[in-house]
């Protein structure tokens, strides 16, 4: 009866936790759309209220009090720890939401092609986290700058700044096309790796100046099998990790990484032309011909820049002054590389040159491999793979069944 009343007991805490963490994402979804609605879009709490009762517009000039109230309220039924991850988890969920999504794509569909994207696209993030963290401060310093600032000295710094960081990103993406993909680099020294596992001391100490395997005592055979076992295991992952990378580039991962890429180029060139335009219009505001009372919303502008991405005008907002022709001008060459010189020509280049890369790693693996179990039939006298499984079944805790299922997974 106890059993019963832990199974439920436990049954029940994790449906409850599971509320919890529904509660969560749902609360930081919310947030985060109110957030880019508010700043990009309208004042989406002054529309809301004003259809649920206009008379109490009012409201929203204490939110801060709402917030506060909220927050005490919330102390009272949770713990502070609780409260603190809470707060944590909305404020960083677009970042867990890159590492969390990916992650849980992998483990419902199991597929070994999307852990080789997710682990490409991890490699060139760490791999150029320096850079582009300090491109990404400077990016939302200039954003905040131009959002809030009048100072026209400053609307300057910031426009210059998102052009030249338009122009970084641009470069760089070219350069990458022509470039050895710093992932190729990692890859290539994964049989390195496991040769040198192999290799390594404690390995090659431990089968040394044993007999042979019929005069053995058994703290020595288990020695030897359990370092011909692991051996195995070592160079057959280093096969089944060839496998894995000519399926992915047999696969269309490779073309949809380039065109996730040209996406990005997209969208970061309408926002960054979002903010410059603004800053135009706070500079001069005659720069612009507009429809709107008043000063042009920022859906307006994010509207403007949107519609010269795909050469079309809008009525909401013109340029009418050299600074916003020479704007507009601008944009449409990011635009005119972005069309002609990416799709057109650097996702084929970028895609065939990372098949060929892709190629060589495979052929290094292969051959690497090949050379590693001679070695370790040599080493360990087994002539044969049937006679190096044979051996290892002999073994109590034998790992016969992860060799067997690796090696039916290698088609090289």
């Amino acid at each position: 009866m106890s059993d019963l009343l832990e199974q439920q007991a436990s049954i029940a805490t994790s449906r409850s936790t599971s509320y919890v963490k529904y509660v969560m994402h749902f609360f930081a979804i919310i947030f985060w759309i109110y957030v880019v609605i508010k700043l990009f879009v309208f004042d989406i709490d002054v529309f809301v209220i004003g259809i649920i009762a206009n008379n109490l517009l009012w409201i929203l000039d204490y939110k801060i009090f709402s917030i506060i109230f909220a927050v005490a309220f919330s102390m009272l039924i949770f713990s502070r720890w609780q409260i603190v991850k809470f707060f944590m988890f909305i404020l960083f969920y677009p970042a867990i939401s890159i590492i969390y999504l990916p992650l849980y794509m992998i483990w419902k569909t199991k597929s070994w092609m999307l852990l080789v994207a997710v682990v490409n696209g991890l490699a060139v993030f760490v791999n150029s986290f320096r850079l582009k963290f300090l491109m990404f401060s400077v990016f939302l310093a200039s954003i905040l700058v131009i959002l809030v600032s009048l100072d026209q000295m400053l609307l300057w710094v910031a426009g210059f700044a998102l052009v030249g960081l338009n122009c970084i990103e641009y470069i760089s993406s070219i350069v990458s096309a022509f470039k050895m993909s710093k992932v190729i680099g990692i890859y290539k020294k994964i049989p390195d790796i496991g040769k040198k596992f192999v290799e390594s001391k404690p390995f090659s100490e431990k089968i040394k100046d044993l007999p042979p395997v019929c005069e053995m005592n058994p703290s020595q055979l288990a020695a030897y099998r359990g370092n011909l076992q692991i051996s195995l295991i070592v160079s057959r992952a280093c096969l089944f990790s060839a496998t894995i990378l000519r399926d992915y580039k047999r696969s269309g991962f490779p073309a949809i990484s380039g065109a996730v890429a040209t996406l990005f180029l997209f969208i970061y060139t309408v926002v960054v032309f979002f903010a410059v335009n603004l800053a135009i219009c706070k500079i001069d505001i005659d720069s612009f011909k507009y429809d709107e009372i008043g000063f042009p919303s920022m859906f307006t502008f994010f509207h403007y820049s949107f519609n010269t991405m795909v050469f079309a005008s809008t009525r909401e907002l013109m340029a009418v002054s050299p600074l916003s022709y020479a704007a507009n001008m601008i944009q449409i060459l990011f635009v005119i590389v972005l069309s002609v010189v990416f799709v057109s020509q650097l996702i084929a280049t970028r895609r065939q040159k990372f098949t060929e890369e892709l190629d060589d790693v495979i052929e290094k693996i292969r051959l690497s491999v090949e050379e590693m179990e001679q070695n370790i039939y040599k080493e360990y006298g087994v002539g044969t793979w049937e006679g190096a499984i044979a051996e290892i079944k002999k073994m109590e805790q034998s790992m016969a069944e992860l060799l067997l299922f690796l090696s039916s997974k290698v088609q090289l």
